[in-house]
């Protein structure tokens, strides 16, 4: 074999085993990186709201709102029944007017990841909750 032909494929070797440990260090930075990602799965112990900033969210329209709704009524007089009974238990509930009914909302929203996040807190307290666009 030729001399300059051996130099070249020893050179070519070498920059090819360079290139691949390259790659596994890059990989492995990132993979260590990954690990300490922490869950964001619900937890069974009721912890503080988080606070959203405008920044956290992409809203789904120009300040549409978003309602938890535990109760839906054809009239009004049913509906403020049951939102009396659920300021009894503690909650700040609200009545959504929209197509002939009186939906009881305990938490509105323009950000349905909030929504959804009261929905998990909630969730021990309240038997059937949904969200809600009018």
């Amino acid at each position: 074999m030729n001399e300059r032909l051996r130099d070249v494929l020893v050179m070519g070797a070498i920059t090819i085993l360079l290139m691949i440990g390259t790659y596994k260090c890059g990989r492995e930075s990132v993979i260590d990186k990954e690990i300490y990602i922490e869950s964001t799965q619900p937890s069974d112990i009721e912890s503080k709201p988080q606070v959203y900033t405008d920044e956290d969210f992409v809203q789904d329209g120009d300040n549409q709102m978003y309602h938890l709704i535990v109760g839906s009524f054809t009239t009004e007089e049913s509906a403020q029944s049951y939102l009396d009974q659920l300021v009894d238990q503690g909650f700040d509930p609200s009545i959504v007017e929209n197509d002939g009914y009186y939906r009881i909302s305990v938490f509105s929203s323009i950000y349905v990841e909030e929504v959804y996040n009261k929905k998990s807190t909630f969730s021990s307290r309240l038997d059937k909750m949904w969200v809600y666009t009018p």
